[in-house]
């Protein structure tokens, strides 16, 4: 299992709320001074869309005040058909560390699939905001 590395992400390509000091990009940015803020009520989602499709077989997480996430996986090459094929491929509740990040490890439920996009949703949260710092995809070895 290796990390992929960040230029192989095409970016956040969708995002449910967005602070001008913190924006959805910064989660996947390696610099602890740099986070993804959510802006009030749930959910709230990310969708990072990747270069090319990858075998995902696991995501891990780095954020403060979320208290479930749930991970959709698409492998549609357009946007039309992002719209309707989205599949469940993990979710997880977390535990709230106050004063710290919760550190999550989400392994998916089909990591043979190639994927394109992640859809990244918190459906609820221990605040009414809660921040992503860190997003790292990792790869299925062949």
């Amino acid at each position: 299992m290796t990390a992929i590395p960040p230029r192989v992400y095409s970016g956040i390509s969708s995002a449910t709320s967005h602070h001008p000091s913190h924006p959805p990009q910064h989660a996947l940015e390696p610099s602890p001074a740099k986070w993804w803020i959510t802006t009030g009520l749930y959910p709230q989602e990310l969708v990072l869309t990747l270069a090319d499709p990858v075998k995902v077989s696991k995501i891990k997480l780095a954020s403060t005040k979320v208290a479930k996430w749930v991970i959709e996986g698409c492998d549609a090459e357009n946007f039309q058909d992002i719209k309707t094929n989205w599949k469940a491929v993990s979710e997880k509740t977390i535990d709230d560390v106050e004063g710290g990040l919760q550190q999550t490890t989400m392994d998916l439920s089909e990591p043979h699939r190639e994927l394109r996009h992640l859809r990244l949703i918190i459906p609820k949260g221990y605040n009414a905001f809660a921040s992503v710092h860190q997003i790292t995809v990792y790869a299925s070895e062949a």
